[in-house]
């Protein structure tokens, strides 16, 4: 299938060229599925992330789902470190040194305790046997080998979910679950 970087690149093209094409809907209907999948769940907190280079809007899930839970963000806290900072649509974010916006880091409002916890986990592509590929940082990788969250789903349009094995090294972390346009169904 080709290295990890060509990999990267190819599908981020195509996700940007898919951008242009996508509605507010395609966003929505994402929300929708991802969250009636949570209501079947017994989860509290729920990890998003902000919407970057064509990735799918999750924010939504917040209008979704009510005050009955506690929604988070990730923020970067160091080299290759990330934790999720409470957030609420009205939070000030702050861009980090990418250009992505962030919760601004508050002790008070880690989240530490991951009972009852899903981190819904951004990709450019995920293969049928869960393993996902990212932007090539291993923020996520690194989060998820340290803490160990109730659900972990892999987000990402249907398009790059794919047939064919992706390269996988011994650190990252395998996905059980993708959510797209369609649905939110299990990979193992």
């Amino acid at each position: 299938m080709g290295d990890k970087k060509s990999l990267r690149n190819n599908f981020l093209e195509e996700r940007l060229q898919l951008r242009q094409g996508l509605k507010k809907d395609d966003h929505f209907a994402l929300c929708v599925h991802i969250g009636n999948w949570i209501r079947l769940q017994n989860i509290k907190k729920i990890c998003i992330f902000f919407p970057f280079k064509g990735e799918p809007d999750l924010r939504p899930l917040h209008s979704i789902l009510g005050k009955s839970h506690i929604f988070a963000m990730p923020a970067v806290e160091g080299k290759g470190i990330m934790s999720f900072f409470q957030w609420d649509p009205l939070d000030k974010l702050v861009e980090n040194k990418w250009g992505i916006p962030e919760p601004v880091k508050n002790i008070n409002r880690k989240i530490i305790d991951h009972n009852q916890t899903l981190i819904l986990v951004p990709a450019l592509a995920i293969d049928q046997y869960g393993t996902r590929l990212g932007y090539g940082g291993g923020f996520y990788d690194k989060y998820l080998n340290k803490y160990t969250p109730s659900f972990t789903v892999g987000v990402l349009w249907e398009q790059f979910f794919v047939a064919e094995e992706l390269p996988k090294d011994s650190w990252d972390m395998r996905i059980k679950y993708i959510g797209t346009q369609f649905g939110v169904k299990a990979l193992f």
